[in-house]
């Protein structure tokens, strides 16, 4: 609550006075919600036109957030959230995810977004979703168009492990090098790639990513 309350003094003083006191409790409650910790609505808002954000009869435009988050360039994918220019600031574990989404709007629109599949799988590796195939699955549609990188297909037939495999082999087909091997996200610190139910994919190749691990030391916005 205390973050909360924050959040909403310092979204006071960014919107100015004139802002209603319920639209800031509102739209803080909002930002806590599991809806931002699924993978399809990273899609239909980085994907959208036009974003506006509703909270009983208030509402904030994607605008507005945005220039309240102010998004920083992307060192890289082998880097932490915070260390990825998201929020290096107490409301992190309010607000990082919100500010990825905010980020990926930005990558979009720019006619040079050079964004890689590892890139995107990276920026939003602590997504949720009941098909472990939609951690990839549910982000293909923010890939822009390379002439060099092939193109995965959505084939619900295959089984994840087999998924893995094939996407695990794409960046480094696209990369040219081993780092998601050696350097995998999905691995940090030591502590071993595991799914929420603190298993590997079934079937999957030691070698192989498990896009389906979600690793705990990343997710500062559960508690």
């Amino acid at each position: 609550m205390k973050q909360l309350s924050e959040l909403g003094a310092t979204l006071k003083e960014f919107f100015g006075p004139t802002v209603k006191p319920g639209l800031l409790a509102r739209m803080a409650a909002v930002f806590t919600t599991r809806l931002w910790t699924r993978v399809w609505i990273v899609q239909e808002l980085s994907c959208a036109r036009n974003v506006v954000l509703l909270a009983g009869n208030e509402s904030l435009s994607w605008e507005a957030l945005s220039r309240f988050l102010a998004p920083k360039p992307d060192p890289g994918v082998h880097h932490f959230p915070w260390d990825r220019g998201v929020l290096a600031s107490g409301f992190a574990g309010i607000l990082y995810r919100v500010a990825e989404m905010d980020k990926q709007r930005v990558f979009r629109n720019r006619a040079d977004d050079k964004s890689t599949l590892l890139d995107i799988l990276v920026r939003f590796c602590d997504r949720e979703s009941s098909d472990p195939r939609d951690r990839v699955y549910g982000l293909l549609g923010l890939l822009p168009q390379h002439p060099t990188h092939r193109r995965l297909e959505v084939d619900y037939s295959i089984p994840s492990a087999r998924l893995f495999v094939e996407v695990t082999a794409e960046v480094i087909h696209q990369s040219q090098n081993l780092d998601i091997l050696c350097q995998s996200p999905w691995e940090r610190r030591g502590v071993p790639q595991c799914t929420r139910l603190g298993r590997r994919t079934e079937a999957l190749p030691s070698w192989a990513v498990d896009f389906a691990a979600r690793e705990l030391s990343w997710n500062v916005g559960d508690s």
